[in-house]
């Protein structure tokens, strides 16, 4: 696959957004909600057999281009808030960096008076922690793009199917697929992933900006 479209540090950076707590260990239920949970409704769907009879695949990639389009716009205010706080981070380093000691008489002296950073202030903190939650929100809103994307590509191609295909034999068996169906489950786990994930990011939104000075 070609380098300028591989999307694999997406999905890890919001994986790791999603499922993992403060201490990097994993949430068990934030997994089961976020990645079991759709499996288990696509799956169920599949097995219900249920069809596209009330033009679902339709409402499903109207409302996947919607959320596409409204998440390009705040992924562009979220990328321009992170180099808004990075710049106030590092204004408050150059701040707090002590001279040194052109003056030092001896290496003691010298390393005595090492520039350093003070960390611990209330203000870098707070920046701090912005700039952690604004760069989880780029991951999972770029994630939640991708998933919007991959909802409406599935919709066409089940459009694109027949409603009936021949069966398959194998290992002297006789198996039915049906793929239309197939499609809209797959269509289906996009759907539900990507309303968990809009509601992590709207929770992550409300918290970045009611947390705001």
């Amino acid at each position: 696959m070609s380098k300028k479209i591989r999307i694999g540090f997406i999905v890890r950076e919001h994986l790791r957004a999603a499922i993992y707590d403060a201490d990097k260990k994993i949430d068990w239920s934030d997994f089961f909600i976020f990645i079991i949970t759709p499996f288990l409704l696509a799956g169920l769907f599949y097995w219900l057999g249920i069809s596209d009879k009330s033009g679902l695949i339709n409402l499903l990639m109207s409302v996947s281009s919607i959320f596409a389009g409204l998440l390009l716009n705040l992924l562009v205010l979220v990328y321009d808030q992170n180099k808004r706080v990075k710049e106030k981070i590092a204004a408050i380093d150059t701040k707090r960096t002590k001279e040194p000691n052109f003056e030092a008489t001896s290496l003691t002296d010298l390393m005595s008076d090492t520039p350093e950073i003070n960390q611990g202030g209330a203000l870098y903190t707070h920046y701090s922690l912005h700039a952690q939650l604004l760069n989880q929100l780029l991951s999972s809103i770029s994630y939640a793009i991708l998933i919007s994307l991959f909802s409406i590509v599935t919709g066409i191609l089940s459009y694109l199917l027949k409603d009936s295909y021949s069966p398959i034999y194998a290992f002297g068996k006789v198996i039915v697929v049906d793929y239309k169906v197939a499609l809209i489950s797959v269509s289906i786990f996009f759907s539900v992933n990507l309303l968990l994930t809009v509601l992590m990011i709207v929770k992550r939104v409300y918290r970045l900006i009611s947390s705001s000075d």
